[in-house]
């Protein structure tokens, strides 16, 4: 049987970088196909016409002018037309082929598929060739990297990879539902999906959490997409940041934490301590051995919280252990591009020199609890656990004094104000969580804290109502897994329509052209949007869609759709749940003269409320917690009034009603 080798993978080990002053001292080309199979190999050393290799490049490939010294040259004696002849119109791969090896081989390929740019298309982190590797458990030894042979062989094997994975992808794209009106869905129709049997029985499989309820809430296509048809969302940025700030900011609080135990044996131990006090983190038998009469840890450290109280206070994990602690969290998230470094670092510096961890560390601690529970709410051990239903990580559980305290690291640009604090439902699915982990008479007060890591701030709520506070949050999943049952048995074709949603800009289904609402794939063609006229609602409508998937780029775009809206009375509808406008939306200035005379006359003293001044809405919220005083709206409307911000967008007729004026 005739085997046909469509790919060459081409290698080449060099003098320099530099393809215009530095020569080709080895290339290798080897024939392959996608099946697996491997054909000839083409392999050449070369003699430098300069007669020499550096020592600095021969560490690196390890070749030196002596192995090659009576090889050929790779121009001078014609090795370059023998590789393409030995190439032929066949596609050519290669690790940076591109960029590189083909600009030293200096031959012009058919066709070229660069497996680093596929690399970068599909993963995050590092992608050299031995990373990549590791990502897709093919093995790499660094011992034999940079010989020319070995790495085409592992080229060869990351392409295949690579590969299958789209081939994968392909085959799950052309499982998605296809919208055959795709124009008008995207104009004008709410579109949905006919759920199938496979579907059906995927859902019965679910497990739930609060983001994949919450992804259900904020648009249901999206959640039938991630959690039904398995589509995988691409990595982000942001979301990255967020991860690394999150488990640095973790990691600090439990050196912190750990350090104040040892400092309180070494204070109430003195001089007749003898061992490593670190020894009752790594084999909790000896505790009972060196303080006799407590059993284990947990009784440790309530001993100690009780009896050692001249220890020396942790504030912060030293500055040598602290960036131990950022590099961890780096290497453990396969951070290397140089923006977001620099932004981590930045945020966790701040970090570092503003917060103090010395008020969070007394009493029990438990950090990145996993909790897992069955359709009975009962705790499992196992995680994954087949029976699992509804499953949740939380960051901190701290239990002091009969009080638990729950701690959410965020490292979002915006904080929520003490309102939002007490209604937000991630923090309640915490508190069931909390609520199922741990006996109920073991404590009597929550308080839920979230630490804002950009901000160096925290703010805390204590719930007032436990039973109620849970009641309402075991209703909210109850409520939701019915309104997703409803979605999966539908078959008029109207479950989990995609929703318009403040994520719809960034959203991946949008990137891939994938949704039906917000597509840019499909949005229509206005040809030079500098030229393009609005002289109707459809025009308006088309210029939108454009402008408000491409912001950036079509700013006066958008900027014509808003003086057309101030010159017609004619409605302009986006699509079925959403039409375009302008809103006002209501906000509170404070006068600091009228506040600092209502205070006043309250009773307080200037030094308690001097940080307020130059108040916004949020910021004079905290200063009422911090008082322990809530002011009446008459209050509010004596130091303040009221302001309108005018926004241009497209907004549902829910959010018009939630949060504007019209």
């Amino acid at each position: 049987m005739t085997i046909n080798y469509d790919h060459v993978c081409v290698d080449v080990e060099t003098t320099g970088l530099d393809p215009r002053l530095d020569e080709v001292v080895e290339v290798t080309a080897m024939e392959y196909n996608l099946s697996g199979a491997i054909g000839k190999t083409f392999t050449r050393l070369c003699r430098p016409q300069s007669g020499m290799i550096s020592k600095r490049v021969t560490d690196i490939h390890g070749i030196t002018y002596e192995m090659v010294k009576d090889s050929p040259c790779y121009l001078k004696d014609k090795i370059r037309e023998e590789l393409f002849s030995f190439i032929g119109k066949r596609t050519v791969t290669g690790h940076n082929v591109e960029k590189f090896d083909l600009g030293f081989l200096k031959i012009k390929p058919v066709k070229i598929i660069d497996t680093l740019i596929l690399s970068k298309k599909m993963f995050t982190g590092s992608h050299n060739l031995g990373s990549m590797c590791k990502k897709l458990n093919i093995e790499f030894d660094k011992e034999h990297a940079h010989g020319s042979e070995y790495d085409v062989i592992k080229t060869i094997a990351l392409h295949i990879k690579l590969n299958n994975i789209l081939m994968k992808e392909s085959e799950k794209e052309a499982n998605l539902p296809i919208f055959t009106e795709i124009k008008e869905a995207v104009t004008t129709k709410r579109v949905g999906v006919v759920p199938t049997e496979d579907d059906i029985e995927l859902f019965y499989t679910q497990i739930y959490s609060f983001s994949r309820i919450n992804t259900f809430h904020t648009c249901p296509f999206k959640w039938y997409m991630l959690y039904i048809k398995k589509i995988k969302e691409p990595p982000r940025d942001y979301l990255t940041v967020g991860s690394v700030c999150h488990k640095i900011a973790e990691e600090a609080g439990k050196w912190c934490y750990k350090r104040t135990i040892i400092n309180k044996i070494i204070s109430y131990k003195g001089r007749e301590m003898t061992f490593d006090p670190t020894v009752i983190f790594t084999d909790s038998s000896q505790i009972p051995v060196l303080f006799p009469g407590i059993p284990g840890l947990y009784e440790l450290i309530f001993f100690l919280d009780k009896h050692a109280t001249n220890y020396e206070r942790v504030t912060m994990p030293d500055r040598e252990d602290y960036d131990k602690i950022v590099n961890a969290a780096l290497a453990q998230y396969s951070v290397n591009d140089p923006s977001i470094v620099c932004e981590i670092k930045y945020i966790m510096n701040k970090y570092y020199l503003k917060r103090d961890l010395s008020t969070s560390i007394n009493g029990m601690l438990i950090t990145e609890k996993r909790l897992v529970f069955d359709k009975d709410w009962k705790v499992l051990q196992d995680f994954y656990a087949n029976n699992a239903f509804f499953r949740g990580i939380i960051d901190v559980i701290k239990y002091d004094n009969k009080t638990v305290v729950i701690t959410d690291y965020k490292s979002s640009r915006v904080m929520m104000s003490y309102e939002e604090l007490q209604h937000d439902m991630q923090l309640k699915m915490y508190v069931m969580m909390v609520y199922h982990f741990l006996p109920r008479e073991s404590y009597n007060k929550i308080i839920i804290k979230i630490d804002y890591i950009r901000f160096c701030q925290e703010i805390l709520y204590e719930i007032e109502n436990i039973d109620e506070y849970i009641s309402e949050a075991h209703q909210w999943v109850v409520d939701s897994i019915k309104l997703i049952e409803n979605n999966i048995i539908s078959k008029d074709g109207m479950a989990f329509q995609p929703t318009r949603n403040q994520y719809c800009g960034s959203c991946f289904l949008a990137e891939d052209g994938i949704c039906p609402l917000f597509n840019q794939k499909f949005i229509n063609d206005i040809g030079d949007p500098c030229n393009f006229m609005i002289r109707s609602p459809e025009n308006c409508v088309a210029a939108f869609k454009k402008a408000e998937v491409l912001s950036i780029q079509y700013a006066n775009l958008m900027k014509k759709c808003k003086e057309f809206i101030k010159s017609t009375d004619i409605p302009v509808v986006i699509d079925e749940i959403a039409r375009l406008g302008l809103y006002t939306k209501a906000g509170l200035e404070i006068s600091p003269e009228k506040f600092t005379l209502l205070m006043l006359d309250k009773g307080f003293k200037l030094k308690d409320f001097i940080n307020a001044f130059g108040l916004t809405k949020t910021s004079l919220d905290k200063i009422q917690k911090q008082l322990k005083t809530v002011l009446t709206n008459e209050e509010l409307m004596s130091i303040g009034e009221e302001s309108h911000r005018v926004e241009f967008k497209a907004l549902t007729p829910i959010e018009i009603e939630k949060y504007c004026n019209c």
